[in-house]
Parts: C-alpha cells; structure tokens; sequence
C-alpha cells in the first residue's frame, strides 16, 4: 500500500484495515524458504502478490487504456503455481525474479482427508474453518466437507500486528502451530462450491454485526 494512502487514512478517527500496508507473501508468509534453506521436500513457486498479480494486472490495463502510468511497474508473467520436489530443482531464474517467492509444499493429512484451513473475521466476529480435499493440493471445487474449529491465538495476535480489521488468512496446522500463507484484505466467494458458497453467506450475515461492532469502537 503506497504510504501516501496509509497517510489519508491515519487522519480518520475510524477506519478499517486502514494500518494494513503489505499483504504480499514475503512480508507475510510463514513458509518462504531461500535457495541455501536446510529443507529437502517439495517446494512450490508462486506470485508474490495475491491472486498471481491478476488484480494489479487489471489496473495497468486501466491505466494503458487512458494512456496513464502503470500504477504497478512489477507484477510478473502470470503463471500458476509450480511444484518442484526440491530445492534443487528450483530453475535458477526463480531465484533473482522479485516477483516470485518458493514456499515450501505445505500439506496436511487428517484422517477424513487432505485439510486446508481459513481464518476469516470481521472486527470481533470471527471464524475459523476445516475444509477437507481428496487432494493434497485442494481446489474450491474439490471440497467435500468442512466444519468450524477453534481460532489459534498465534493468529490473532499476527492480525493485531498487521492492523486487520477485515479479511481472511489461509493457513495450515503444522505440529500444533499454525502457519500463515496468504493474507487477504478483500476475500471473494468461490462460486464453483455451493457448500462453501453456502458458509461464507453466512459468515457474510455474521461480518454485518462485525461492521456495525467496528463502528462502536471494537476491536479483538
């Protein structure tokens, strides 16, 4: 977020997600790893910006149109998320691409499936969800069961440093630790999944109260 912005928005006695400067995933990931990293499993490598820079995308493509300048000079070429099995097989033009970073390959298996795990909140409302994959890398559309789980401290205390009032943070058990990879300000609705459709309808009804909470001065 350029500073100029963080500036407008400290002038306002309210705001919300107004402290929140950078969600890119070197500022916020837990899983990053460098080429001299101590790890052997499989890596993936991935757009540093959410959604693989589409949203930056649009707005050059504005920009272009009323003959603007580019309001994102970096984005990178779109490309979807690469697994390789090692560190070592890692092409080394990933490493000096600012517009990349290589994450380890973060799986986890419970009993009923391959899980994956969002945090979403709204002020003091918040929710913690299980969804369960045949897949270890789980899509919206291969979901086929999720349930509620207790939100990890770990968690709120990362969203009490950042400045999140709104949002939601993905993120895997790891040992009994949770470990953040994405951190989103504004997230969407998967159509693709009618049953995760369904659950964030709900939360939406349930983020009203939290708006209406935020408003009063609440925070968590």
């Amino acid at each position: 977020m350029p500073e100029p912005y963080l500036e407008a928005a400290a002038r306002f006695g309210l705001t919300i997600n107004g402290e929140v400067a950078d969600i890119r995933k070197r500022a916020i990931s837990s899983a990053l790893l460098d080429r001299d990293s101590a790890y052997e499993g499989p890596v993936f490598v991935k757009s540093d910006l959410n959604a693989m820079g589409r949203p930056e995308r649009r707005q050059n493509r504005s920009a272009r149109r009323r003959l603007r300048p580019l309001p994102h000079k970096a984005v990178g070429e779109l490309r979807p998320y690469q697994r390789y099995e090692s560190l070592i097989e890692v092409p080394p033009e990933v490493w000096s691409d600012p517009t990349l970073v290589v994450e380890r390959f973060m799986a986890e298996q419970l009993e009923d499936g391959w899980a994956s795990r969002n945090y979403v909140f709204c002020g003091p409302v918040e929710r913690c969800t299980v969804h369960l994959s045949p897949h270890a890398t789980a899509k919206a559309a291969d979901i086929y069961k999720s349930t509620t789980t207790e939100v990890p401290e770990e968690l709120r205390a990362l969203r009490r440093k950042m400045g999140f009032d709104y949002g939601k943070f993905d993120f895997f058990m790891e040992d009994g630790v949770p470990v953040l990879v994405d951190a989103n300000k504004t997230p969407g609705m998967p159509n693709s999944n009618p049953e995760l459709r369904a659950r964030i309808e709900a939360a939406n009804t349930l983020f009203a109260d939290g708006v209406e909470r935020l408003l009063a001065g609440e925070r968590i």
